[in-house]
């Protein structure tokens, strides 16, 4: 299976399955256990949806289409593209950093 389509959550990538299998192409959606391992944080960037290797050109010429009506890029490369989620926990771990000095100097 060759990723066709890396979607922002679940919902979205379930969205573009079903269109996918609507143009007679069989799409699996994948990333619904890693989701979970996220916590409280939004979970986004997980969610992917396969397609079997042969029909990979027409299913990201779908995806293409989908993404220009909806004025997003979203189909292609598998690597590199979500860098967001590892600097917004880094994000976070920073600021729970700094409020816990603040209220250790402040003697809270």
């Amino acid at each position: 299976m060759e990723i066709a389509y890396r979607a922002q959550d679940i919902a979205e990538a379930e969205i573009v399955s079903g269109m996918l299998r609507a143009h007679g192409i069989d799409a699996h959606v994948g990333g619904y256990y890693l989701q979970g391992g996220v916590g409280e944080l939004a979970p986004m960037g997980f969610a992917s949806v396969q397609v079997e290797a042969s029909q990979l050109g027409p299913a990201r010429q779908l995806v293409d289409q989908y993404t220009a009506a909806r004025g997003v890029s979203g189909a292609a490369p598998t690597t590199g593209r979500r860098t967001t989620m590892p600097k917004l926990v880094l994000a976070v771990l920073a600021a729970l950093a700094v409020a816990t000095l603040y209220l250790l100097v402040r003697g809270g």
